[in-house]
């Protein structure tokens, strides 16, 4: 009887620390039943999105302490999805990583790493050029860790030694700008950009206008009543001349639609004029076909790639001069 006094007195300590038992079970369980499943995180180094997905049975916080990365949420309760919101890695050289933590209420820890590779370099110096209307060859830099392409907005940017590359250090790249044959400035585009379009550079030219040539004034130096000798002070031109001389007729500013005497002549081998060489001096030219007496006006004129220019009008009678055949020199009788 006295056992079983005893027994009756020691159940309800026994009972306690079964229940203590049990709560330390529970408590080393729990954490281990809570299911919460998630993958690192890599993005582009100019990517300013990125999304962690979750796989939880319970409730979920998430927080990060990295200043360039923000969630979307807290946390979340179950299944779901963290967008991360990131800016670009200012860096062209170094990736970063900043960690985003996910804990249950029963204590369970997952951190998520979230890797940005390195951020996007594309540069192009210069960005603008100022060039002469007269064309030639110009080059222009190009650095970059991604692949890139290159073209141009006009037709009289030509020449380029590519229109491609991958990660360089710095290359440069050669083209040519043609002649601006036009009387207005032109301006062109070259663009540099990545090969998936985030990135894009641009170099600004501006071609100056092309010139006419620059035609001096006449003089005459012979005539014979029929036919005149005139010289041009000067001619200068940017480009080359591929006609040059004289053109005349019986009124003010004649044109080459006029009778006119040409001085560049046709080569016989290929039939194109002589060029007359840049800042070259005058020239001379003999008028035929004309009636004695009359008044004729003349402009020494000359064609390049540009246009047309020509001289300031000069007017002459055609009339002969002492000293030729046409009008001999008169005798004197002397006197006794």
């Amino acid at each position: 009887m006295k056992h079983y006094i005893f027994i009756w007195a020691l159940f309800p300590f026994l009972l306690a620390l079964t229940a203590c038992w049990d709560d330390k079970a529970a408590m080393e369980a729990t954490p281990n039943s809570d299911l919460l499943r998630t993958a690192d995180v890599a993005v582009a180094g100019d990517d300013t999105r990125g999304v962690i997905h979750v796989e939880a049975n319970c409730a979920w916080t998430a927080t990060t302490e990295a200043a360039w990365v923000s969630l979307d949420c807290g946390g979340g309760n179950g299944t779901g999805d963290i967008v991360l919101t990131l800016t670009e890695n200012p860096s062209p050289t170094d990736a970063r990583t900043a960690t985003v933590l996910l804990k249950t209420v029963h204590g369970v820890v997952r951190p998520v790493t979230v890797r940005q590779l390195r951020g996007a370099l594309l540069t192009v110096s210069p960005t603008s050029l100022s060039v002469p209307s007269l064309g030639g060859q110009y080059s222009v830099r190009v650095t970059s860790n991604k692949d890139w392409t290159l073209r141009s907005d006009c037709n009289w940017l030509t020449g380029f030694s590519t229109t491609s590359g991958g990660e360089v250090s710095a290359m440069d790249i050669t083209f040519v700008c043609q002649d601006n044959t036009s009387l207005t400035p032109r301006t062109g585009t070259i663009i540099v950009e990545t090969q998936d379009q985030r990135q894009s550079m641009e170099v600004a030219i501006t071609q100056a206008a092309g010139e006419l040539p620059v035609v001096g004034t006449l003089e005459l130096q012979d005539c014979t009543g029929t036919q005149a000798m005139l010289a041009c002070a000067s001619v200068s031109s940017m480009y080359p001349v591929t006609e040059y001389g004289i053109c005349f007729s019986a009124t003010e500013n004649p044109t080459t639609a006029d009778p006119k005497t040409v001085v560049g002549t046709p080569a016989p081998e290929d039939g194109t004029f002589q060029t007359l060489p840049v800042n070259a001096s005058g020239f001379t030219a003999t008028l035929t076909g004309l009636t004695s007496g009359s008044t004729y006006h003349a402009r020494a004129y000359a064609i390049s790639a540009v246009g047309t220019a020509y001289g300031p009008d000069f007017s002459f009678d055609a009339l002969p001069m002492p000293g030729n055949g046409d009008n001999p020199r008169p005798q004197f009788v002397r006197c006794r």
